[in-house]
């Protein structure tokens, strides 16, 4: 109800200090996705071989790297 310098409701996103290797590994996955999306395979595959490194037994980023590999060949 006060509004009176502009500034109403809103939120906040907060997540734990403490570093999540599967955020990171679903972060670089993520970033794979864009870079085929603009066609950038060889970007595409070191993101993905990024998330490799950190999940290396994740079937679905296995399965990408694998797709980009034929896209490249």
């Amino acid at each position: 109800m006060n509004n009176s310098y502009g500034v109403g409701l809103g939120f906040r996103c907060a997540r734990d200090k403490e570093p999540d290797s599967s955020l990171e590994a679903r972060s670089y996955y993520m970033d794979a996705l864009v870079q085929i999306g603009e066609n950038k395979y060889q970007s595409a595959k070191e993101s993905i071989e990024n998330a490799i490194n950190i999940s290396p037994n994740n079937e679905e980023y296995i399965s990408m790297k694998k797709l980009i590999e034929k896209t490249l060949n």
